[in-house]
C-alpha cells in the first residue's frame, strides 16, 4: 500500500511511505526491499524494508500527472507484490514562500525518526513551502531573539513560526528579571519577525538616522544595534503609525538608562532589567519597549532616544518600528505558539499554563496593533502527559506528538490564509469515483469563488481518458467575488476496464487557494458486478472487556437491477458483534452496510470473515471474502 501520498507541486520534493503488510497481519514481518518507480522516466529508487515500511523522497521536474508504482522484492516467507497510485504535478506552481520556523530542540526534530516526521518538515511539505529551520536544541526564547535579530533581511515572501518551550521554563522564566523579561523577549521576536523589512523597519545602525554625542556598533546586536558611553547622546529617527515598539538591550550587569520623546513631546525613562539565569547561553536580551501614540494608524512620528546614564557599559538601543509600517495583506506573518505540558517532572502544569497565558497576552496585544501575529495555540492541543504514547522522552515529542504539532499549525495558518485574497476552490486533490458499471455515469463538483477584487481569467484544464469529461459554467474572465462550477464525470464505457487516471487545473488565475487541480480516479466495472468498499479492516489492538468503535461493509449495488444473492456472516462471532443494515434484495443504485465491532474476550489475534453470495452471473469487486482482524490485550 502507499501510504501518505500527498499533491505534490512542479519542482518540489515530497514524500512516499510503502508498508508492505502480509494477509491477515501474518508473521514473521516482510523484509526485502521495495522499489519505486516515479512514472516520469527518472531512475527507480529502491529501499530496504525497516519494520514493514520504506520512505523515499521525489521531485517533479515538470507539471503534469504521473502514476507511482512501488514493487516488493519479496522474501523467503512472503511473495513479490507491486501497488500503483496516482499523483499529480500541478499545472503550476505557487509562488515561492519560505517558512522560518523559529525554536528549541522540538522545532530541530528531536524525537522524530527521521526529518521527514519533525512537525516543522511535516508543515512545510503540507503546504507546499521551503523550509528553513532554525530550531536549536537547549535554545529559550531569549537565545531565539539573537537569532532573530540577525536574520536581516528575511525573504520578503516568507511565513514565520516561533515555539516556545521547556528550556522558557526552565531558564528566562527564573532569570532575575521573571516574567517580564520572558513577554520582552517574546514581544521583541514577534514585532521583529511580523514587521516589513529594509527602511520600514529601522535599525538604530541605519545610516537614515540622525545623531549626536558618540555612538558605536553595539558589541552584543552588531548587526542592528549601537551603543552609547556617552551621557546626552542623541539617536533620531522617523516611525509610522499609532504604536512604537523598540528595543534596547538587557545583560547581566544592567544599570544604564535611555529616554524615548515622541514628536518633541516629554521624554519616558527606561531602565532595562538585570537579566541573570541560569543556563544562560548569552550574557543579554532583548528588552522591548511598545508605547501607545495619539493619531491615526498612518500618522508620522519622530523618536528620539537620549543615552541619560551610561552606566558602566553604555546605552543600548537596537532597533525602532511603527505599526503603520505593516503592509496590509503581505507577508511576512508570524505564528506565535504556546507551550505544550510535557509532564517533566518538577514543572507543574500550572507554570506552562501561565507561559502559554504571556504568549497569548503578546499575540493578542500585538494582533489588535494591527501586527500579522497569529495564534498556534498548541496548548489547548498537546497535552503531553496525556498523550503519552506520542511522546519520545518526558519533554519531546514522538512521530505521532509531532504530527500533532504539524496539525495544529496547518490549521492556524489555512484558517488564516484561506481567507486571503485569491480564487478559491471549495476542494482539490484526490477524488475516488469508485466502482462504476458500465453504461452509469458518477459526477464530482468543484465551486470556484473570485475571492479577490479584480476580474480572474479562468479556464479548467483535463487530461485524462474519454471516460471522463467536464462541463463548467464559469466565464473566461470570472468577475470579483462572482462564483461558479467545475462538473467532472466518470462514464466507463468498457467492459472490465480496470482503474482509470485523469487530472485537472485551473489556468489564468493569479492565487488558488487551497492547492491548485486534482487527480480524478474511477474503476469501470462490468454492469452485473457487485462492489465493497474492503475486503479487509483490521480492528488493531483492543483492551478486553472494552468495544472498539464501528466499522461498516459497504455493499452498493451499481446496476439497473436489484441485488437478490445473500450477505453471510460465518465463523466464530463471540468476539465480533454486527448491526446488519443489508436488508435483501438491495435496490438498483443503492447500498446498505453491515456494521462490526470488536469485543475481545481473550488476548491475542482473533479473526472472523463475511462472505457476500451474489446470485449467477454477478460478480463482486474487489472480492467477496470480508477479513475483519482485531488483537485483544
Amino acid at each position: 500500500m502507499l501510504l501518505g501520498v500527498p499533491q505534490p507541486v512542479a519542482g518540489r520534493t515530497f514524500t512516499v511511505d510503502v508498508l508492505v503488510e502480509a494477509p491477515a497481519d501474518a508473521t514473521p514481518l516482510a523484509t526485502g526491499s521495495v522499489t519505486l518507480q516515479w512514472g516520469d522516466g527518472s531512475t527507480s529508487t529502491t529501499a530496504t524494508l525497516s519494520n514493514s515500511l520504506v520512505t523515499a523522497q521525489h521531485a517533479y521536474a515538470s507539471a503534469g500527472g504521473y502514476t507511482i508504482t512501488a514493487s516488493y522484492s519479496g522474501d523467503s516467507n512472503h511473495s513479490a507484490a507491486s501497488a500503483s497510485q496516482p499523483a499529480i504535478a500541478l499545472a503550476s506552481a505557487p509562488a515561492a514562500v519560505t517558512l522560518n520556523m523559529f525554536g528549541d530542540s522540538i522545532t530541530y526534530g528531536e524525537g522524530a525518526t527521521a526529518p521527514a516526521y519533525a512537525y516543522a518538515d511535516v508543515t512545510a511539505a503540507t503546504e507546499g513551502w521551503t523550509l528553513d529551520n532554525r530550531g536549536v536544541p537547549g535554545d529559550d526564547s531569549i537565545d531565539t531573539c539573537q537569532q532573530i535579530n540577525a536574520v536581516e533581511p528575511l525573504p520578503a515572501n516568507a511565513y514565520n513560526t516561533l515555539l516556545t518551550g521547556e528550556n522558557d521554563l526552565r531558564y528566562a522564566m527564573t532569570s532575575t528579571a521573571g516574567e517580564n523579561e520572558y513577554t520582552n523577549a517574546v514581544t521583541a521576536c514577534a514585532v521583529w519577525l511580523a514587521t516589513t523589512q529594509g527602511v520600514a523597519r529601522t535599525t538604530a545602525a541605519n545610516a537614515a538616522n540622525t545623531k549626536t554625542g558618540t555612538w558605536t556598533a553595539s558589541t552584543l546586536y552588531t548587526s542592528t544595534g549601537l551603543n552609547s558611553t556617552v551621557a546626552g547622546s542623541t539617536l533620531s529617527g522617523s516611525i509610522t503609525g499609532n504604536v512604537l515598539y523598540a528595543q534596547m538591550t538587557s545583560a547581566m550587569t544592567n544599570d544604564y538608562t535611555v529616554s524615548i520623546s515622541v514628536d518633541g513631546g516629554a521624554a519616558q525613562s527606561y531602565t532595562p532589567p538585570v537579566l541573570n539565569y541560569a543556563g544562560a547561553r548569552v550574557s543579554f536580551g532583548p528588552y522591548a519597549v511598545r508605547i501607545p501614540l495619539t493619531g491615526a494608524a498612518t500618522a508620522q512620528h519622530s523618536v528620539e532616544f537620549t543615552c541619560v546614564t551610561p552606566g558602566s557599559g553604555g546605552c543600548y538601543v537596537d532597533w525602532f518600528v511603527g505599526n503603520g509600517n505593516v503592509n496590509a495583506g503581505t507577508p511576512p506573518y508570524l505564528w506565535l505558539a504556546t507551550p505544550y505540558y510535557t509532564g517533566q517532572p518538577g514543572y507543574p502544569e500550572s507554570e506552562y499554563t501561565q507561559m502559554a497565558q504571556l504568549v497569548r497576552g503578546v499575540q493578542s496585544q500585538l494582533a489588535a496593533d494591527g501586527l500579522h501575529v497569529y495564534l498556534a495555540d498548541v496548548a489547548n492541543w498537546f497535552q503531553g502527559p496525556t498523550n503519552p504514547s506520542c511522546m519520545y522522552d518526558e519533554i519531546h515529542p514522538s512521530n505521532c506528538g509531532h504530527a500533532i504539532l504539524a496539525g495544529t499549525f496547518i490549521n492556524s495558518m489555512n484558517v488564516l490564509l484561506a481567507n486571503a485574497p485569491a480564487v478559491r476552490l471549495s476542494t482539490t486533490g484526490t477524488h475516488n469515483f469508485g466502482y462504476v458499471g458500465a453504461g452509469l455515469t458518477e459526477s464530482y463538483g468543484v465551486q470556484i469563488t473570485n475571492a479577490t477584487a479584480t476580474a480572474q481569467p479562468l479556464a479548467v484544464v483535463l487530461s485524462g481518458p474519454a471516460q471522463f469529461s467536464s462541463q463548467t459554467n464559469c466565464p473566461a474572465s470570472l468577475a470579483a467575488s462572482a462564483k461558479c462550477e467545475a462538473v467532472f464525470t466518470f462514464a466507463p464505457t468498457a467492459q472490465a476496464t480496470g482503474l482509470e487516471t485523469a487530472t485537472w487545473s485551473l489556468t489564468g488565475a493569479t492565487a488558488i487557494w487551497p492547492r491548485n487541480g486534482g487527480t480524478l480516479l474511477g474503476n469501470s466495472e462490468p454492469s452485473t458486478a457487485l462492489t465493497l468498499n474492503t475486503t479487509k479492516h483490521n480492528f488493531g489492538a483492543v483492551a478486553l472487556g472494552s468495544e472498539s468503535g464501528g466499522f461498516g461493509l459497504i455493499v452498493a449495488n451499481p446496476n439497473s437491477a436489484a441485488f437478490t444473492g445473500s450477505v453471510a456472516i460465518s465463523g466464530a462471532t463471540t468476539q465480533y458483534k454486527f448491526q446488519d443494515g443489508c436488508t435483501l434484495p438491495i435496490p438498483a443504485f443503492s447500498q446498505c452496510i453491515v456494521t462490526a465491532y470488536f469485543a475481545p474476550t481473550a488476548a491475542g489475534y482473533q479473526t472472523m470473515t463475511i462472505t457476500v453470495t451474489p446470485p449467477a452471473g454477478v460478480s463482486v469487486t474487489p472480492g467477496n471474502v470480508i477479513t475483519l482482524l482485531g488483537a485483544g490485550q
